[in-house]
């Protein structure tokens, strides 16, 4: 995968938290609401049942001992408070959707043995209510579905019975006869004082339509896509300002090493060229003076060759430092490095070198690998053109490390020059192969911005090559 659909994604990812984020805040405000609209209505519910108590009931009683009032006298509208509490709380209900509110509360005084039939408990009713009485709960609050709608459902008990309670819901012979005559003398009835007869539950969806938090919800979700689509498109601009300013270091340290590599050359080639020039004055002075000796005339014959030779030999050795492939692949180092060996394999024999590799497990690297080839190649050569001992022995191994990898060269050899000596190296009379091994360490610091350090203790010289890890951009 790209870099820019790995950015994508991320992106993509922390947009979409966000938004999930945002919605089960929006969630749970909904939720709060709801509670908040049970908890208003509850309040209100209780302070009618209080007033009806505490004010209404006992001047009814009071009426009745004056006898202005007849004693089996009983009007729920005016004596049950839960009768008067719930019948405002629906009135309230009503008002409310006529002025156009789409919130909807139910409220029930559920009972087990109720005086009213419609207070009749459900069967998920009684079930809180058991479970109010046996843990002794002050109140019961879950998310529940109800005619196939999420709603938030909340209950708390009804004050223990008491004394004035039983006068109505105990024995039926006590109670008023126009409560008997009402509701009749099968139920509600042979309550105990202390008992928990009721629920006061009420219900209120949570999934009501609001255009506004729909809206609301929509916008920011909007402004969090646009906002990280925007992020994504200065990250690539930027990262593409950087590439190019890569690109151009790039090339301007690869012509830094051509120039210095052309320096070499020009260097290498000016004594030779000299020694040519004045080997041919020296052919034309004899020519004009008829001067010629036969043997002076060939051995300078023979001196121009030779040195003509060596040119073209340098030629040949360096050509490869000019033009090398610097196109990056995804490349396994391991690999590039049994490549070298199986090419370097007649000079292996030749010299009878012992060879021992121990490949660790390498990521992959974006890398070029005609230039590693090339710089190995030139490196293990010169060892190997080093090597005097009878029994050399080159021990290679390679090692991931964070951000680098690491190549080791050991050889049981002290004939390898110091890295102050290759970087240090008199071209004018360097041999070719020490300069290309001077070259290919100029390229591995140059183009793969390496760092190579040359130990020599006393039994091995060791080369420690470090590669830094350029993560394939594929992966």
């Amino acid at each position: 995968m790209s870099l820019y659909k790995q950015l994508a994604l991320i992106l993509v990812t922390i947009s979409s938290f966000f938004m999930l984020v945002f919605y089960f805040l929006l969630e749970s405000y909904s939720f709060k609401e709801a509670e908040n609209r049970i908890m208003n209505v509850l309040t209100q519910y209780q302070a009618i049942r209080h007033f009806n108590k505490r004010a209404q009931k006992p001047e009814i009683y009071k009426l009745q001992e004056e006898k202005k009032l007849k004693k089996e006298y009983f009007e729920a509208s005016l004596m049950s408070s839960s009768y008067i509490a719930s019948h405002i709380a629906l009135e309230h209900q009503r008002l409310l959707q006529e002025n156009g509110s789409k919130v909807h509360i139910e409220l029930k005084f559920a009972s087990n043995n109720p005086t009213n039939p419609m207070n009749k408990a459900s069967l998920y009713e009684q079930n809180v209510l058991k479970n109010m009485k046996e843990n002794d709960l002050s109140s019961f609050m879950e998310v529940m579905h109800k005619d196939g709608k999420r709603q938030l459902f909340y209950a708390v008990p009804s004050q223990k019975n008491t004394l004035e309670c039983l006068h109505c819901h105990g024995d039926p012979k006590d109670a008023p006869t126009d409560m008997i005559k009402k509701y009749g003398n099968k139920n509600g009835f042979f309550e105990k004082e202390g008992d928990i007869r009721a629920i006061t539950a009420l219900y209120t969806p949570l999934d009501i339509k609001d255009a506004n938090k729909d809206i609301f919800f929509y916008v920011v979700s909007a402004l969090l896509f646009t906002t990280f689509s925007m992020l994504f498109v200065l990250i690539r601009f930027y990262n593409k300002k950087l590439i190019e300013k890569d690109a151009m270091l790039m090339e301007q340290s690869h012509f830094a090493s051509m120039g210095e590599l052309s320096s070499i050359l020009v260097t290498r080639w000016k004594r030779p060229l000299t020694l040519i020039s004045s080997r041919i004055t020296n052919l034309i002075l004899d020519v004009e003076m008829e001067m010629i000796d036969h043997k002076i005339f060939l051995k300078n014959l023979e001196a121009v060759s030779t040195e003509t030779q060596n040119l073209s030999n340098s030629i040949d050795y360096f050509k490869h430092f000019f033009t090398p492939d610097r196109h990056k692949t995804c490349i396994d180092l391991n690999s590039v490095i049994e490549e070298v060996f199986i090419s370097l394999d007649k000079e292996i024999k030749d010299k009878h070198v012992s060879v021992e590799k121990d490949y660790g497990s390498l990521e992959q690297n974006e890398l070029s690998a005609p230039i590693c080839m090339l710089v190995l190649t030139q490196i293990i050569k010169n060892i190997i053109s080093n090597i005097k001992n009878d029994k050399p022995l080159l021990l290679l191994s390679t090692q991931q490390q964070p951000k680098k990898t690491e190549i080791l060269i050991k050889i049981n050899e002290k004939g390898i020059l110091s890295l102050h000596d290759i970087n240090n190296i008199d071209a004018t009379t360097a041999k070719d192969k020490d300069m290309g091994l001077h070259m290919a360490l100029m390229l591995l610091k140059n183009q793969l911005s390496a760092d190579i350090k040359i130990n020599i203790d006393a039994e091995f010289s060791i080369i420690s090559i470090s590669i830094p890890l350029f993560p394939c951009k594929g992966k």
